[in-house]
């Protein structure tokens, strides 16, 4: 590759770049934060509803894996809880637009675990929850 050839490819990717990270800040209409959890005696993953007063989701710390569980919130009484690894080949997915998003390799799954686009092939791993008056219960069990 020559010089001149070289130089305008990195110029191109650095401006790539640039407006895919202000696209990106620009989407983020939601405070995300890891929040802890506690275990029950039932093995359930315990989430006070106070934590969504004003969030779309919540990312959890899973105690078996290294990766997050993202809990979120369809409603008061519905939440979908989906471990952001992919299924292709295991990187960290990212919630963006209503969708789990590898950064990877582009896979995209829908918020209930579905698989929407390759290459993955198998949908996200995901928990059963319930609910009562003041807490969300994930089923890691």
């Amino acid at each position: 590759m020559k010089r001149r050839e070289f130089l305008k490819k990195c110029g191109y990717s650095a401006a790539c770049l640039g407006s895919a990270s202000s696209a990106l800040t620009a989407c983020k209409s939601v405070d995300i934060r890891q929040i802890p959890t506690k275990k029950n005696s039932q093995n359930e993953l315990v989430v006070r509803k106070l934590e969504f007063t004003s969030l779309a989701y919540v990312l959890l710390r899973y105690p078996e894996e290294n990766y997050p569980i993202c809990l979120y919130k369809v409603s008061d009484e519905e939440y979908l809880a989906s471990l952001m690894k992919c299924t292709h080949q295991k990187c960290t997915t990212e919630v963006l637009n209503n969708a789990y998003i590898c950064p990877c390799h582009g896979a995209k799954f829908a918020i209930n675990g579905e698989v929407l686009k390759g290459p993955a092939e198998k949908n996200l791993q995901t928990f059963k929850t319930r609910v009562d008056e003041g807490n969300i219960y994930i089923s890691i069990a």
